[in-house]
């Protein structure tokens, strides 16, 4: 049996997202894997488990992994928690781009930026080898991992503004307004494993974030975005008291 203490700094705790990535690590392995917080010992492969205890910023609990590979679980464990800070790191530094992107109001520029933008995430994606967006795998250089997602997104964004001016965009509209169904279903009914070990099984991808992976990336999105509206018009049409909305308010 090995056991380790962690102190949570980050600012959210242990929300979805971290509790999400916490668990999807503890599954991997055989031994047992638990948690202790304020006396109690809970399952650390159960997402509600986790999520039920509200762990909060500047809590602090324990580890207890027993079994045959419980010192890599607790090695796992460790570094998962800190995949999951990144992440709301990584969210918190979108938001601060974001309210100062609105200021912006040239087209030109936007357009200029976001093409310059992602030329440059496209040049620093091939400096980081081993990466696997799906499971979160930074690669040999994590903090480019981080820095080519800000990057590729606030380009990708810029363009997309430009164009949603000039030509329709609809289909990114009904994503957006049903955003909350997606982030409810993508990760809780496995849905993006689906799409991506499914394509996984066709071909072969790459380590290396070069063209062939972002390629290859685009079309597991499209399969899991095929899933997704089938699942979406379904949720609309039948269970939309699931989404704490009126059934005036669903877009479909």
């Amino acid at each position: 049996m090995v056991k380790a203490k962690i102190k949570l700094k980050n600012p959210t705790g242990l929300h979805l997202r971290p509790a999400g990535i916490l668990c999807n690590e503890a599954v991997k392995f055989d031994c047992s894997v638990q948690f202790q917080f304020r006396g109690t010992v809970s399952n650390a492969k159960s997402v509600l488990s986790v999520l039920g205890a509200c762990i909060k910023s500047g809590d602090e609990i324990e580890f207890i992994c027993d079994g045959k590979d419980e010192e890599e679980a607790l090695s796992a464990l460790l570094s998962a928690i800190g995949k999951g800070f990144m992440a709301a790191w990584f969210i918190g530094v979108g938001y601060v781009i974001y309210k100062y992107y609105r200021k912006i109001k040239s087209d030109g520029l936007k357009l200029v930026a976001g093409i310059t933008f992602s030329v440059v995430n496209i040049i620093l994606s091939q400096m980081n080898s081993h990466i696997d967006i799906h499971m979160l795998e930074e690669g040999d250089k994590p903090a480019l991992f981080y820095i080519c997602g800000i990057v590729g997104s606030l380009g990708v964004i810029m363009i997309l503004d430009f164009l949603s001016k000039r030509i329709s965009l609809s289909g990114l509209d009904f994503w957006g307004k049903n955003s909350l169904a997606v982030m409810c279903t993508h990760t809780v009914f496995g849905l993006r494993s689906v799409a991506y070990f499914g394509w996984e099984k066709v071909t072969f991808l790459p380590d290396v974030g070069n063209h062939k992976y972002v390629g290859q990336c685009i079309i597991i999105l499209a399969i899991l975005m095929m899933i997704e509206y089938s699942l979406i018009l379904i949720i609309n049409s039948k269970f939309w008291f699931l989404l704490g909305k009126k059934k005036s308010q669903i877009v479909s």
